[in-house]
């Protein structure tokens, strides 16, 4: 069900502070003006928010998730 999967992933990225990425609050830095860490850690976290939905997606649905943006999934 997917309003039941939805809540649980709102709750998961949010526990997991990653739901600013999922916002638009936590935005890449500009590579020219943050230190190469600021640039990493937002990269992670990306990565990270990717990772825990893709892993909290029913097998048969796999098959639609693309790419390494949170969002997009």
């Amino acid at each position: 069900n997917y309003l039941t999967w939805h809540i649980q992933m709102h709750a998961l990225l949010i526990c997991s502070n990653l739901w600013g990425i999922m916002l638009g609050i936590d935005t890449m830095p500009d590579p020219a003006t943050a230190t190469p860490t600021t640039v990493n850690t937002f990269a992670l976290h990306k990565l990270k928010a990717t990772a825990k939905i893709t892993l909290y997606i029913n097998n048969s649905q796999i098959i639609h998730v693309q790419g390494d943006n949170p969002k997009a999934i």
